[in-house]
Order: structure tokens, then C-alpha cells, then sequence
């Protein structure tokens, strides 16, 4: 997917107050930021961005991070 930041801030309907998404992405010597502020909808694009950042953050295990680690009964 070629992403410009201009595509991704062209927002047809706004809300406010929603989390910003940040993906970084660098690869081959190649690098691309995106920041995607989740309050804005109207766009298939918007979808994919957040199937990515899901993605990215199951891959990473960020979950833990907001949750913090799983309660183990007995421990």
C-alpha cells in the first residue's frame, strides 16, 4: 500500500476527542510515518489503517502494556 500522510488527513467526517495512531514503518532504507487520528471516518482507508495497527499490535504484544500481565490465580 503507497500511503501518503495527505490521504490519511483529508477527513470527511470528524469527531472528536478519539486516540491518534502513529506507524512507523522502515524498511530497505525506506521510511514512512503515518499518524492516524481515529476520530475521523468516511474512508475505506481508515479501516485499513486500523486492520494494520491491530495487526501490528498483536504481533507486538502491546496488549500487556494497557492491561498489564495476566492475573494467574495461585500466584
Amino acid at each position: 500500500m503507497d500511503l501518503t500522510q495527505k490521504e490519511v488527513d483529508e477527513c470527511p467526517d470528524s469527531w472528536t476527542d478519539s486516540p491518534t495512531a502513529h506507524l512507523q514503518v522502515k524498511f530497505n532504507g525506506n521510511e514512512n510515518t503515518i499518524k492516524h487520528y481515529h476520530g475521523c471516518r468516511g474512508k475505506d482507508l481508515y479501516q485499513t489503517l486500523i486492520d494494520l495497527e491491530s495487526r501490528v499490535d498483536e504481533v507486538l504484544e502491546t496488549e500487556i502494556w494497557i492491561k498489564g500481565p495476566p492475573f494467574v490465580k495461585g500466584q
